[in-house]
C-alpha cells in the first residue's frame, strides 16, 4: 500500500500505467492512495475528445490527461483517488463481478465513516438521453449511491492477466467546475450542472466542515474496508524504483490527447 500524495495528472497515469507492469512481474497485489495536484479531467482510454469544452479546463486551471482504464470523464478536485493493481488469480471473474467485489469494499470502508452508500443493482441504471462524457451522470453497474445519487467513480482494465481499477472518492462535489469541463457559460452549461446535481453527490456534502473525515480518515477506512472484504494485510510500501523509472519514461513520452 503506497500513499502517494500529491501529483500532477500526467505523473500520476504514468505510475498507474507502471503499475501493471509492477503486478504482473510480482503477482502481487497494490493500492496507491493519490491526489491531483492541479485538479485534472481524466478521460478514459477510448474515450473520443468530442463533448470536453477545453477553453473550461483552462477557465477552472485543470490538466486534461487520459487514463488507462476506462469509463469516461472525471474531474479530479476534492476527492481521494485510488489505483487497485491485482492479478486476476486474487481478484478475479468478469469484470462487472470485480466491480461488485471492489464496491462492497468501498461500501464497507465508507461504514467505517459514518457514509451509509448503497450498492445498485448489477444492471446499468438509466442513461440520460444523449451519450454524456460525464462519468458521474453515466451510471454503471454496481454503483455505489448516497440517495440513489452517484457517490463513487470507478473505471477498470485488464492487461494480460492483471486488473487496475480506478475509483475516485470525492469529498464534495462543485458541480459548477465540473460543469465548465462541458460546455461554455450560458443556458447549455447551466443544463449540464443541473443534470449532475439531480444524480450525483460527494461523499461528505452533506456534512458541515467541521465534521467531514480528515483525509488520513478517509484513506485509513479505504485501506480497512478493501483488507477486511478481500481478507489481506496491506504494508505501507514505497514504490520501487525501477517502476518510478519507467513511470517517468512513459510521462516524458506522453504524446499530445486525441
Amino acid at each position: 500500500m503506497i500513499r502517494d500524495g500529491w501529483h500532477d495528472g500526467f505523473t500520476q497515469m504514468a505510475v498507474d500505467e507502471a503499475m501493471l507492469e509492477l503486478a504482473r512481474e510480482s503477482q502481487g497485489v497494490w493500492l496507491r492512495l493519490y491526489r491531483f495536484h492541479p485538479p485534472a479531467l481524466s478521460l478514459g482510454r477510448a474515450q473520443p475528445l468530442a463533448g470536453i469544452y477545453l477553453p473550461g479546463l483552462r477557465e477552472i486551471g485543470a490538466d486534461l490527461v487520459r487514463r488507462p482504464s476506462g469509463g469516461q470523464a472525471v474531474l479530479h478536485d476534492d476527492e481521494l483517488t485510488y489505483a487497485l493493481v491485482a492479478p486476476l488469480s486474487v481478484i478475479g471473474g468478469s469484470v462487472t463481478e470485480s466491480y461488485r467485489q471492489i464496491a462492497e469494499a468501498l461500501r464497507l470502508a465508507l461504514a467505517k465513516l459514518g457514509v451509509e452508500a448503497e450498492l445498485s443493482a448489477g444492471q446499468p441504471l438509466a442513461r440520460p438521453a444523449r451519450p454524456d462524457p460525464n462519468c458521474f451522470v453515466s451510471p454503471t453497474a454496481y454503483e455505489l449511491t448516497i440517495g440513489g445519487k452517484k457517490a463513487v467513480g470507478s473505471a477498470q482494465v485488464r492487461r494480460r492477466g492483471v486488473l487496475l481499477q480506478h475509483g475516485a472518492l470525492p469529498k464534495t462535489l462543485d458541480f459548477e467546475r465540473w460543469s465548465a469541463c462541458f460546455a461554455p457559460p450560458g443556458a447549455e452549461r447551466l443544463g449540464w450542472q443541473t443534470a449532475m446535481e439531480a444524480r450525483a453527490v460527494g461523499l461528505f456534502s452533506h456534512l458541515p466542515e467541521e465534521r467531514r473525515p480528515s483525509d488520513q480518515d478517509l484513506e485509513d477506512a479505504l485501506v480497512a474496508g478493501l483488507a477486511e472484504h478481500f481478507k489481506v494485510e496491506f504494508a505501507a510500501a514505497e514504490l520501487p524504483a525501477a517502476t518510478s523509472r519507467l513511470a517517468e519514461a512513459m510521462r516524458d513520452g506522453a504524446g499530445p490527447i486525441r
